[in-house]
């Protein structure tokens, strides 16, 4: 039985078959095969983090504009309102106050002022009313600066009074600017001392108190 024993084991080696202890050590040494896994499906956070990422573009695109308006200047030289008036308003710009130009006031590099040389307390402008009509009233809003307190001044148009301010608020710097509105009575037969397609006159008939800086004015005649 011995001698079988051996005999068989030599055959095996020779013809290439394995013993039981060879098929158990071959065994060991093959790599396990990999378990196949399931891919996780996507849950409800990730559709979430998609949903942001789409929410951060549009919040790039909205906010472009936002930064152009705010480079835009704060101040601008028209008035925003213009007042009310009886009949058909034509708006102008008067302007005959250019003597300085120390610094910019008003969105503007030239003015004048009261107490400086180079100052005029008129300036004078053509009928801006269609033919057929006429002037009925008149308001005209005044851009500039009162240097001083308890500054007091009126304005009219050919002698004809528009209004008056008094004790001005003092606000003198560059890069600034203040206005004043004055609206005067309604003429039903017409804006007395009105020149008809002529030329007529705006003035400040008074300034008292202080000093006042002026850019412009910016007059609206109701015309019928």
């Amino acid at each position: 039985m011995a001698a079988l024993v051996v005999g068989a084991a030599w055959v095996s080696s020779q013809t290439g078959c394995t013993t039981s202890s060879q098929r158990r050590a071959t065994a060991t040494a093959e790599p396990n095969t990999p378990v196949p896994t399931t891919p996780t499906p996507l849950n409800s956070n990730t559709a979430t983090v998609t949903f942001t990422r789409t929410v951060t573009n549009t919040r790039t695109i909205t906010e472009t504009p936002t930064e152009t308006a705010t480079q835009t200047p704060p101040q601008s030289p028209t008035p925003a309102n213009t007042p009310q008036v009886t009949g058909t308003p034509i708006t102008i710009t008067v302007d005959c106050w250019s003597a300085t130009n120390f610094c910019v006031i008003c969105s503007a590099l030239n003015y004048s002022c009261s107490s400086l040389s180079g100052w005029t307390p008129s300036c004078a402008f053509t009928d801006p009313c269609p033919g057929g009509t006429s002037a009925r009233q008149i308001a005209a809003i005044i851009l500039g600066e009162s240097c001083t307190a308890l500054t007091t001044f009126a304005t009219d148009v050919n002698g004809t009074a528009l209004g008056s301010t008094a004790n001005a608020p003092v606000q003198c710097g560059c890069n600034a600017c203040d206005s004043w509105t004055h609206v005067s009575a309604y003429y039903s037969g017409g804006f007395p001392g009105w020149v008809t397609a002529g030329t007529n006159t705006f003035s400040f008939t008074s300034i008292t108190g202080g000093q006042m800086c002026i850019s412009y004015v910016q007059l609206t005649v109701a015309c019928q």
